[in-house]
């Protein structure tokens, strides 16, 4: 099986994207893969509001091509238990 590799341009792109999330004040620790311009988003928000900001973020960023967001909601339970959906 080929293992795939990241090149300069991947590298910087994904170094692009935290640092314009940082900037805005999003989370840094988003798990982000991207590849000739087609990003994935991994990780978990704290609600749709934010999810789509993230995206739209990403999307603003040049060299981005399309974005697949698989950010997924992080929810609080009263007892402060977190449930993940």
């Amino acid at each position: 099986m080929a293992q795939l590799e990241m090149d300069a341009d991947e590298i910087r792109l994904e170094k692009q994207i935290h640092q314009a999330l940082l900037e805005k004040g999003k989370r840094s620790w988003l798990y982000v893969i991207a590849r000739n311009g087609y990003v994935h988003l991994f990780g978990f928000v704290g609600g749709l509001k934010e999810k789509g900001e993230i995206g739209g973020i990403v999307e603003s960023i040049p060299g981005v091509r399309i974005v697949t967001n698989h950010l997924r909601l992080e929810l609080c339970e009263p007892n402060g238990a977190d449930l993940h959906f």
